[in-house]
C-alpha cells in the first residue's frame, strides 16, 4: 500500500523544539503542518524556517482546537494517513518512520504508538496521568 503522510504539530510556546520536531519529520513525511496555538514566541517564524506550513490561533484555543485544525487542513489534501506527534520533543520524530512502515505494510487505518514511561523521570502526578492515558 502506497501511503501520503501528512504531519500535524500542534504547537503552543515551542520556540525551543519546534524546529528540531519539524526538521526531524520532514524526511519521513510528505508534508508537515504546526498548527501555532496563540503562541507568544517565536514557534511560528522556527516551524516556517524549518520547513512546516503553518496555521495560527490568534488566541490559544487548547490542544484539541489546534489538533482540530491541523486534521481538517490535512484532510484538504490527498493525504492518506496522519501523523500526530508534540512540538516539544516528546516524541522523538525519527520513530514516526514505523509507525508509517506498519500502516503501509498492514494497510491499516490507524496506527497507535505507545510511549514508555519512567517514573524516576517524572513527577507522580504526570507518569499516572500518562499511564491512564495510554491505556
Amino acid at each position: 500500500m502506497t501511503v501520503r503522510v501528512a504531519a500535524v504539530i500542534p504547537a503552543f510556546n515551542e520556540e525551543v523544539a519546534v524546529a528540531s520536531v519539524v526538521a526531524g519529520i520532514r524526511s519521513i513525511v510528505d508534508h508537515v503542518i504546526v498548527v501555532d496555538d496563540g503562541s507568544t514566541d517565536e514557534t511560528s517564524a522556527r516551524a516556517v524556517a524549518a520547513g512546516a506550513e503553518v496555521l495560527r490561533h490568534e488566541r490559544n484555543a487548547g490542544k484539541g482546537h489546534a489538533v482540530r485544525t491541523g486534521l481538517n487542513r490535512a484532510m484538504d489534501g490527498a493525504y492518506t494517513h496522519v501523523l500526530l506527534l508534540d512540538g516539544d520533543m516528546q516524541h522523538l520524530p525519527h520513530e514516526a518512520a514505523q509507525l508509517i512502515s506498519a500502516a503501509a505494510d498492514s494497510g491499516a487505518d490507524a496506527v497507535l504508538g505507545e510511549r514508555r514511561f519512567f517514573r524516576e523521570q517524572m513527577p507522580a502526578s504526570r507518569y499516572h496521568a500518562n499511564r491512564i492515558g495510554s491505556i
